[in-house]
């Protein structure tokens, strides 16, 4: 059965300099369904000057921002500090191009606030398939389907076509995931749907914010400590956010994928969880099925070994 990916499409800015990677960025933006390149920036200072236009309602605000590192006039993270300190700009997720694997690089792009930190890949295929990865884990995040299942399956099917490259390629990484959530209905889906991923483990489920924490702290310098946290935002104790703030404070926890749950579609929720800190944000779903394939979405896109993470 024929699926489309959800409307509206993903709104994607790219700010790249070098004349191959853009040529060969464009292409391959242009051939994945779900993506809409509304912008493109050649150096530093264009692409500061045409996100300011956007947030003043002159341009297309974007939904992501694929940004180079190393530009002229002003550099990826000049960009990324740029779009941080503007009210309207500081929510999109930033995800920094490089060829570098420069750990210190790495560090600095989450440090200033980026969403993810992608290898630019030598082979226009590599390059296609973590895209579509991509995609796939910000139109989830984003949009979330009605169908997330057969959304997903469709994408892994159109996937598999156009870039032959298995599963385990890009499992380099087991993911402990860790759970905070107090609805003893929603804790089982999640538990369920973790346990049905082989890229990721359950390493502990927490029903309040205080005893989270607390949990966390424990197993940070432990051989289970959790490299994906699943916060919901209404809890007893403090809430979701309040511990989001403080596993952000923390050295441990600095730069964790950090995805918070919740059942309201208030905007209020999703921009306190972005100002906070959080990597990306779900709406707790009512079918197993379709918080299994999320969960899954999130595992591949992290584990993918095109994205650059500081954690190990």
């Amino acid at each position: 059965m024929d699926h489309a990916p959800p409307a509206p499409l993903l709104n994607v800015f790219l700010a790249e300099d070098d004349n191959v990677q853009l040529t060969v960025l464009r292409h391959v933006i242009g051939n994945i369904d779900g993506l809409n390149l509304s912008g493109i920036a050649r150096d530093g200072k264009q692409a500061v000057d045409w996100l300011l236009q956007a947030a003043d309602g002159n341009e297309p605000l974007p939904d992501v921002v694929l940004c180079d590192v190393n530009m002229p006039i002003m550099d990826g993270f000049d960009v990324l500090a740029a779009a941080k300190s503007n009210p309207r700009l500081k929510s999109i997720p930033f995800v920094m191009l490089t060829t570098s694997s420069d750990d210190a690089d790495i560090e600095r792009a989450y440090v200033y606030g980026a969403a993810s930190y992608m290898n630019k890949a030598f082979s226009v295929n590599e390059l296609a398939e973590s895209l579509r990865r991509f995609t796939d884990y910000w139109l989830v995040a984003k949009y979330r389907p009605e169908s997330v299942v057969e959304f997903i399956q469709d994408a892994e099917v159109e996937i598999a076509a156009s870039v032959e490259i298995s599963d385990s390629d890009h499992m380099l990484r087991i993911l402990n995931a860790f759970v905070i959530e107090d609805d003893p209905v929603q804790v089982k889906l999640i538990e369920s749907a973790i346990g049905e991923l082989s890229m990721i483990r359950h390493v502990g489920t927490s029903r309040d914010g205080d005893a989270g924490l607390a949990e966390l702290h424990a197993l940070a310098n432990s051989a289970d400590r959790p490299n994906l946290v699943l916060c919901d935002i209404q809890l007893p104790g403090r809430n979701g956010v309040e511990v989001l703030r403080e596993l952000r404070s923390n050295s441990n926890y600095r730069f964790t994928p950090i995805v918070m749950l919740t059942a309201s579609r208030e905007d209020e929720y999703v921009v306190q969880c972005y100002d906070a800190g959080a990597t990306t944000l779900l709406h707790k779903p009512v079918e197993i099925g379709e918080l299994t394939a999320v969960v899954r979405m999130l595992g591949r896109y992290w584990t993918d070994k095109g994205i650059r993470v500081p954690w190990s």
